[in-house]
């Protein structure tokens, strides 16, 4: 399994392998689709059917990006969870609905709580 990072398509193909040595290189090209390019974390599975005479544990896996840049952000999901839970002293009782969107040309996560607390008052949920 490969993860390619935060990449803006409608889905990613794989262009082609090629082994070099020790080296496994996976080209890979993004989809654009008018309409339906979204931010994703696109993954693939490799089956690597015939046998290859190194250790698996020998081999360095390399993705090449050939048709886009992956978008790399200065803070992960849990970093700015933990922000927030900080900052407003806050506690929910379930997991947050979080999602990233580009409106015009900025990124933007989206954090949904449901059932926040003051963790200062238990007592009282913000609604």
């Amino acid at each position: 399994m490969a993860s390619l990072g935060i990449v803006e398509s409608a889905g990613v193909t794989v262009d082609k392998i090629t082994k070099s040595n020790n080296s496994i290189n996976i080209y890979i090209d993004r989809l654009l689709d008018n309409g339906k390019a979204q931010l994703a974390i696109p993954q693939i599975m490799i089956e690597i059917q015939n046998p290859m005479e190194e250790k698996l544990e020998d081999l360095s896996f390399n993705i090449v990006n050939q048709n886009y840049e992956p978008i790399h952000l200065k803070f992960n999901k849990k970093q700015i969870l933990n922000n927030i839970y900080s900052q407003h002293k806050i506690a929910t009782n379930n997991v947050p609905n979080v999602s990233l969107t580009k409106p015009n040309d900025s990124i933007v996560w989206n954090v949904d709580f449901q059932n926040i607390y003051d963790k200062e008052n238990y007592k009282s949920p913000i609604d």
